[in-house]
């Protein structure tokens, strides 16, 4: 669990799902709406910013098989690509910065879970219409 992110699944399929996401950046609470589509062999992954503060934003992740100090391991890959409003445009450099910031903490609590914790197995809800 994210500190400064709150999450909510509102439908998932087998490589689709919906959700909802709340972050503070630079004391501004951004709430969008994603839907996430999972490639077929399972190598990547795309959220769209279908609602919300950053609509028609994207992250993009894609995962390669690795070898790290001759172990198996993945090469994780992220793409932000997210709109900056036109009254925040001076700060767009500042927004990236903290972007980067949150995302990498976020991504290291991730690892952390995966490799230490481990993660709960979820079952597939069915995807609304």
């Amino acid at each position: 669990m994210h500190p400064k992110l709150r999450f909510e699944i509102l439908s998932m399929s087998e490589r689709r799902a919906r959700f909802v996401q709340e972050v503070r950046l630079l004391g501004i609470t951004q709430r969008d709406v994603f839907e996430r589509e999972i490639e077929p062999d399972g190598r990547g992954m795309v959220d769209r910013s279908v609602e919300g503060f950053n609509k028609g934003g994207s992250l993009t992740f894609t995962f390669d098989p690795a070898k790290k100090e001759g172990r198996d391991a993945t090469t994780v890959g992220i793409t932000i690509r997210l709109p900056v409003p036109r009254f925040l445009g001076f700060l767009s450099g500042v927004l990236e910065g903290q972007v980067r910031r949150e995302l990498l903490a976020a991504v290291a609590e991730d690892k952390h879970d995966l490799e230490v914790r481990g993660y709960p197995s979820m079952k597939a809800a069915p995807l609304a219409a």
